[in-house]
Order: C-alpha cells, then sequence, then structure tokens
C-alpha cells in the first residue's frame, strides 16, 4: 500500500491530519505539482490552542481588539478569519482535514499597491466534497476552481459582513467600495444582471446592517 493510500485510509476511519503525519510523512504523499506542505514547524500540532489567537487565527468576539489582520486568509462562515503562510488551498487542506467546517469559506487577499481587497469563494463554498484521498481532492478543487470566473453568488453571513467591514477598517479602505467591487457580493447595479442577483445584493446589503446591529452594540451601518 503506498503512503498516499496509508493517509487515505486513516482519513477514512475518522483520523485527523494531525493524527495521520504522527504516522505517516504526509507531504511525501502529495504530488510534487501541489508545492504543499504540512511541516509541523508550519502547522504545530497545538495549532488551534488558545495560544494561536491572533496569530494563526482570528475570532470574531476578538476583531476589534487585534492590533495586526492577515493580509491573506480564509473567513469562515461563523467569522473567524484564518492566516494564509502560503496557499489558500494548503490552509484549506489543514483545516477540512481537521474537522473545520470550510463550507460557505470566503478567500481574501489584500493588494496594498493598488490598496484592494478581493474576496471570492473558499474551496468547497456550496457544498463539502467527500474526498480523502488527498490529491484527487486537489485536482477536483484545481479543475473546479482555477479556471472559473469567478462569478458565483457570495451570500454573506452576519459574522462574515462584520469582518469583512473591520478587514477593510483595518486596511484603511472604504467599507461600501469593498463590497461593491467584488462582484460576487452583488451588491453593486452592474453586477445586478437579473431579478436573482439583485436580491442577492439586497440581501447582502441587509446581512451588513443587521451584522453591525448584532456584533457592534447599535453602531449603524453608514452607507
Amino acid at each position: 500500500m503506498s503512503k498516499n493510500q496509508d493517509l487515505k485510509k486513516m482519513l477514512d476511519e475518522g483520523h485527523t491530519l494531525i493524527e495521520a503525519r504522527k504516522e505517516i510523512d504526509v507531504d511525501d504523499c502529495l504530488d510534487k505539482q501541489f508545492r504543499l506542505s504540512f511541516d509541523e514547524n508550519f502547522y504545530p500540532d497545538d495549532y488551534f490552542d488558545d495560544s494561536y489567537e491572533g496569530i494563526e487565527f482570528f475570532k470574531l468576539k476578538n476583531i476589534r481588539n487585534y492590533k495586526t489582520l492577515p493580509q491573506v486568509g480564509l473567513i469562515l462562515k461563523d467569522g473567524t478569519i484564518f492566516s494564509v503562510k502560503a496557499f489558500h488551498i494548503e490552509l484549506t487542506l489543514w483545516l477540512k482535514y481537521n474537522g473545520v467546517d470550510i463550507t460557505n469559506s470566503l478567500k481574501y487577499v489584500y493588494f496594498p499597491d493598488t490598496k484592494r481587497l478581493s474576496i471570492i469563494e473558499g474551496y468547497d463554498y456550496e457544498y463539502a466534497t467527500d474526498e480523502n484521498d488527498i490529491n484527487k481532492l486537489c485536482e477536483r478543487w484545481k479543475d473546479i476552481y482555477e479556471g472559473e470566473s469567478l462569478d458565483t453568488d457570495l451570500v454573506l453571513t452576519d459574522p462574515q459582513a462584520f469582518v469583512i467591514c473591520k478587514l477593510a477598517d483595518y486596511f484603511g479602505l472604504d467599507r461600501d467600495e469593498v463590497f461593491t467591487s467584488n462582484n460576487g457580493f452583488r451588491m453593486c447595479e452592474s453586477w445586478q444582471v437579473d431579478p436573482k442577483r439583485r436580491k442577492v445584493g439586497r440581501d447582502n446589503w441587509d446581512t451588513v446592517d443587521r451584522s453591525f446591529k448584532l456584533f457592534s452594540k447599535g453602531t449603524s451601518f453608514v452607507r
């Protein structure tokens, strides 16, 4: 049995990637084309411990208190931000195979030169991919996401809407501009080409307003 098959078997049995790599050299299981690494120095065994809050992950409840926020990250539907060190796909695999729900997550990158915060759908955005062969999953994600037009309707959760506003504040950006410049949110009229997408945009604006009432103690969102 190959190392890749050994890893798949452990994942099929319900082991996490943290548990699996104690018995298998996970990096040797990956096709070299993906250039990924799950080294313990990069992703330590205690990665999810509270001691890494504000370094590896950033919680919604403390989003206004962090001195720094990641320039590249993944926003879960509950508003948690995970910092991306190398590739979004690498981090997403790490989270997925350690039991973190990545459905409806959003990938973002802040480009300081152009002062743009780009936000697109994360891997497994609409549904969870049931695949424990990491190489096959990478191929599937590559086929689905890498060549697409990035034209998915992105429906914000309340936590995500609030966190995006806080990211905009942190990077010194206009909140409105962040939402309207990312076409997946349909919050700009030019991206509302049919009734369905107009509804997505209106619902997302409502979500932004509601998120401030929920998480900002009455502070209103001003447009």
